[in-house]
Parts: C-alpha cells; structure tokens; sequence
C-alpha cells in the first residue's frame, strides 16, 4: 500500500483496490478497470495502480497532467508518484515520465537504461540500477540530491526532503533533511529487506523491515508513529506516512519468535542467478505452505508453493518469471514464505 496526506491506497490480495480517507481530489473515487492490480503509489493528491498485464491506471488530481499515462501504456514495471509528476520503469529499464517538471523531476539522468526501482519526494526522485548504482534529481534543497559515493543499492525510498536507500548487505543509507533525525541511518543498522519514508517534509517518518520480519522506526516527530504494535515480528511490507504508519504481517503470529525456527528459510543459491536459483526451507509441522516472490515495492510477481506440505525441509526453483511467464528485469527480489503461522525472507538478486 502507499500512504499520504491526507489518504491511503492498497492493493488486496486478489488484485482489487482500496482507498480511504480524505477524498478531496476523488482519491477514494477508484477508477474503471481496477483489477489485476499488483502495486500503487499515491501521493499528494494522484494515485497510480500498476496492472498485471503492464498497464497503469491514473486517477485523482490532473492539474498537470500526472494521469495522462503516456502510450503505449503497457510494459510497466514499476511506478511512482509526485505532486505534479509521474514516473515509471518499462521492462526493458528506461523511465518514462509524465507531467509537470517544476523542479525538473522529469530530468531523467542519462543514459536511461538499467534502472530497476524508482520513488518521488516532494520535489525531487531518486532512482536504482540493477548494478547498484543510483541518481536522485530535482530541487536540492535539503542535499537529497546528494547521491551517496557508495554504489551496492537495491531499493529507493524518496521522503518529502530526504531518502532512504537498502544495500545489498542489508544496511540501510539515508540522506537529505535530517531535522527530526530522518536524514541519519537507523541504529542499529543491518539485516533490512524492506523501508518506507514518509512523503511529508515535517512528518519525515521512516519504516525499516528487517528479515525476522520486525519492523524499526525512527524520525518523525509524533512519538505515537513510532510505537510498533506488539508482537513485533511477522511483518511482510511497511508503509510510513505524516500521521499513520502502516504494516501486513503474514500469516497469524503469537507469542515470542522462537530462536530454534532459525534458519526458516535459507538464502536463496545461487545468489545472484540467472537463470535460476533455488530456495531451501523447513516447515516444523505438516499443514499449509505460501511461498511466493516480491519485488522490492512489495508487488507479488511468482507464486511458488500454495499447498499443504509435511514437516520437513523442502526446495524450490524460481527462473525469474511472473506466474504468465514473463522474464522480469534485473534486480533484487524478496522470496516470502509463510507457514505454522510465521514469516520468513529472503533477499534474492537477478543479474539478466
């Protein structure tokens, strides 16, 4: 899902929308045609639904054109949304934008190949490669267009003056506004899979998700953000926003994580692949098994197992396709096992 002010936009497990909140710019007001959706990205005022077949879907404020999703509208891969502008990755990685460029976040950096992830802030974007590598462009106000001199990233999160962007070794970097802390790495650093900024230049929440499925936050300058419900542990996807946080955990979780469950789910081998690699797990009891793939926006692309499975360790093969068939473009995937009510990740990487 994605929050902002003052509205919240998620995606079901069955590919269908929903919006709630302040529906001043018809946020709440979901488009035709919104099935088959697989990731969103709304922000101050528009909103963005990426279709399984490749498609995205605009709606909400249009004042400068952020909806007019240019043709052919097909071939997406990821998206994300600004005040005024829009921008999303095609399979073939080249970002296309659409728009007003008021600070120049239309400015794609050059050569517009490779990119893999993409977020916008209030006035600026930043971006990966499937190298590591990243750009951030626009205003510069805060330094967030700063790029760090380090090139091992995975995934981007644009707050409203600042970012965040997760390593491959699991640490996270940020930069840009720190004036509530949000510009400064979490404490302790390392073992995330997953992170969100808050879009909000005074909010300035961040999310990290860590591989136990446990959620840190810090920044921000209401307390009661946060607060992380109890038990903190079972976590799948994050969401910071300027006056509510949300996470989806997977599975049921109670009690205390039991250190003897560890590992749940082994790294992925080989890591980096192509074209295949294979994920080795154990399940303590016999009963039902979901193991399924993510990209690093949470957007679900291969179900591996749905079915019951008995006690015991167990493999499977992922050769880098969605569940039609389609090869997806280099960069770092998150494989998703849930089973006996706990939650397991595991970061892969693909290198076409």
């Amino acid at each position: 899902g994605e929050v902002s002010a003052p509205y919240v936009v998620a995606v079901r497990g069955d590919g269908t929308l929903v919006a709630f909140g302040d529906d001043s710019d018809g946020i709440t007001e979901l488009p035709d045609g919104a099935t088959g959706c697989v990731a969103v990205a709304g922000r101050f005022g528009h909103a963005l639904a990426l279709r399984e077949d490749g498609s995205v879907l605009a709606w909400g404020r249009d004042d400068h054109g952020q909806c007019d999703v240019p043709e052919p509208n097909a071939d997406f891969v990821a998206v994300a949304a600004g005040p005024y502008a829009s921008l999303g990755i095609k399979a073939n990685g080249t970002l296309v934008g659409w728009g007003a460029s008021i600070n120049g976040e239309l400015a794609i950096p050059q050569p517009n190949a490779g990119w893999t992830g993409v977020s916008m802030g209030l006035s600026h974007a930043v971006a990966v490669k499937y190298d590591g590598a990243l750009a951030a462009w626009g205003l510069n106000s805060h330094g967030q267009c700063n790029e760090p001199i380090t090139a091992n990233f995975s995934a981007v999160s644009a707050g409203g003056t600042h970012n965040l962007a997760l390593q491959f070794d699991g640490n996270i970097s940020a930069w840009g506004n720190d004036h509530s802390d949000q510009g400064f790495p979490p404490v302790p650093n390392g073992g995330f899979v997953g992170m969100s900024a808050s879009p909000e230049r005074h909010s300035a929440l961040n999310l990290g998700l860590r591989g136990d499925g446990s959620i840190h936050a810090w920044g921000g300058t209401d307390p009661g953000l946060g607060a992380i419900p109890p038990p903190n542990h079972g976590y799948a996807l994050v969401a910071a926003g300027p006056d509510l946080a949300l996470a989806v955990r997977g599975g049921t979780v109670t009690g205390t994580p039991q250190a003897e469950l560890d590992p749940f789910l082994a790294p992925a081998h080989p890591n980096p692949f192509n074209p295949q690699t294979t994920l080795r797990f154990a399940v303590r009891t016999t009963g039902p098994v979901s193991l399924g793939i993510y990209d690093v926006a949470g957007r679900h692309v291969r179900s591996l197992i749905e079915r019951s499975l008995a006690a015991g360790e167990h493999t499977a093969r992922w050769d880098g396709r969605t569940d039609a068939g389609r090869p997806l473009p280099s960069g770092v995937y998150l494989a998703r096992l849930v089973a006996g009510g706990r939650t397991h990740l595991a970061r892969m990487t693909l290198v076409r």
